[in-house]
């Protein structure tokens, strides 16, 4: 039995949710399993599903310059410096919204104009659209969401 939703928000932390109060004995007699879902957070399942890849799923949503030759999904996420390393936390740890998308983009893209990118924004989600194609193959960000930032260089030229 899988449960979503099932605890809610008070002054003390979390509680179960009251629906569930009378299923008590029958949960009492499970435990708590995890399953391994692969390296993918929920837009790039989404876009897996639809046989295509997560930044052609966002560029759907655009219409894009004519010159953007290629796209990314750009991840905000919040990271700590720990000893040698970056400890990246999971994506529901950091919170993101709209506003906070709209914001980066109004920050950043004045900047990004000399390399020739633009961020766009598609609700919270951000896309990068480059007029000159990059020659990277990073990991996606499902990848690295709750490890470490990978102490190597991604493969690509750029």
């Amino acid at each position: 039995m899988i449960v979503s939703q099932g605890l809610i928000k008070n002054q003390d932390g979390v509680i179960r949710h009251p629906d569930l109060f009378c299923w008590q004995q029958q949960f009492s007699a499970y435990r708590q399993q995890w399953f391994y879902c692969g390296d993918r957070n929920p837009l790039a399942w989404y876009a897996a599903l639809l046989g295509m890849p997560p930044s052609l799923l966002l560029a759907s949503r655009l219409s894009l310059p004519a010159e953007v030759r290629q796209c990314w999904v750009a991840s905000p996420y919040h990271a700590q410096l720990v000893r040698s390393r970056v400890r990246v936390y999971p994506e529901g740890l950091l919170p993101w919204s709209a506003e906070d998308a709209e914001y980066i983009c109004q920050t950043l893209n004045p900047l990004l104009q000399e390399e020739r990118m633009q961020l766009y924004r598609i609700g919270a989600a951000l896309l990068l659209g480059c007029c000159e194609p990059i020659d990277a193959y990073p990991e996606g960000f499902g990848a690295i969401s709750g490890r470490n930032l990978p102490d190597h260089h991604h493969e690509g030229e750029d």
